[in-house]
């Protein structure tokens, strides 16, 4: 039982993620997408971000 209650609130965790991300989106009038890739980007840089660019570094690459 307590393996489905996991999977009970890891669905719902996810879900209150996926409405976060899509609310903040719809408030990024210009450059939404732009704005929200570095949103992404500072959020996974391990540490503070001094550089914008070198955001750009820390992120792994998709293929």
């Amino acid at each position: 039982m307590d393996s489905l209650q996991d999977d009970v609130a890891r669905v719902e965790a996810l879900t209150a993620l996926s409405r976060f991300r899509r609310e903040f989106y719809s408030c990024l009038a210009l450059w939404a997408d732009a704005l929200f890739e570095l949103t992404d980007a500072v959020l996974y840089a391990g540490g503070p971000v001094v550089s914008l660019p070198e955001l750009s570094l820390d992120l792994p690459l998709v293929a």
